[in-house]
Formats: C-alpha cells, sequence, structure tokens
C-alpha cells in the first residue's frame, strides 16, 4: 500500500490511547496531537482521515479515566475551528478544510460514543456539533 501519514500516525495513537498505562500527561498530548493535526490539514480529507483521527480521540474519551478537562479543551479546540472561517473569503486564513475535517471528526466521534454507550461524552461533543457553522 501506500503510505499515508496522518491516517497510520492516527492507528497508531488509537492503540496508544487503550494502553492500560496511559498518563493523564499522555491523554492530553494524544488529543492535542488530533486537534493540531486537523488544524493544519491543507485539505478536506478525503481518505478516511477523519475517521481514523476520531477513532484516536475516542480511544481517549471512551476510558473510565479520561481527564475531563483534557477532553472538553480538546472538544472546544475542535469547534472553534468553524469561528476561523471568515464567510466573506472562505479561502482566507486556511480556507474551509479545518473547519470540514473538524465537523467530520466530531460527527464520527458522536457514532462511536454512541455505540460505546457513552451518553456523557456524547453529549459533550453534541453541544459542539451543534455550535459549528
Amino acid at each position: 500500500g501506500w503510505v499515508h501519514v496522518t491516517a497510520h500516525t492516527a492507528d497508531l495513537l488509537k492503540f496508544l490511547g487503550r494502553h492500560p498505562l496511559l498518563t493523564a500527561g499522555h491523554q492530553r498530548l494524544i488529543l492535542d496531537s488530533v486537534s493540531a493535526t486537523v488544524a493544519s490539514a491543507p485539505a478536506v480529507f478525503q481518505w478516511g482521515e477523519d475517521e481514523r483521527l476520531s477513532r484516536a480521540a475516542a480511544s481517549v474519551l471512551r476510558r473510565d479515566d479520561a481527564q475531563t478537562a483534557a477532553v472538553d479543551q480538546f472538544l472546544d479546540a475542535l469547534k472553534e475551528m468553524g469561528s476561523r472561517v471568515d464567510w466573506d473569503q472562505p479561502t482566507a486564513n486556511g480556507g474551509l478544510a479545518p473547519m470540514l475535517n473538524a465537523k467530520s471528526v466530531l460527527k464520527d466521534l458522536h457514532l462511536v460514543l454512541t455505540v460505546a454507550g457513552k451518553d456523557d461524552t456524547r453529549q459533550r461533543v453534541l453541544r459542539r456539533l451543534e455550535a459549528m457553522p
């Protein structure tokens, strides 16, 4: 196959996020890495990167010891990507890609958390998703 850095890195983060010895600091690093990747993507994800990044984040959000502050900071960072769009000049400031990618990651997170029965966290995701354009 071909080297797909975003997707393959997301897969690694997903498995690290499931590790039983993952610390609170490591949880934050994984979530920060996912949000930074979404924010810096130069184009709209089209090869499943959004789902793979979502699953990496979900590996942390589904944990019983998930750090509330880190989760909320992550979700807020994705939500804020929608406010960066200048609708008068939608190609400025990174264009629409970060907002569209963030929205796609949040949608998939909502699905994953619904299936996992993590209703409290799912509701937190849904509130951010509803606040996006």
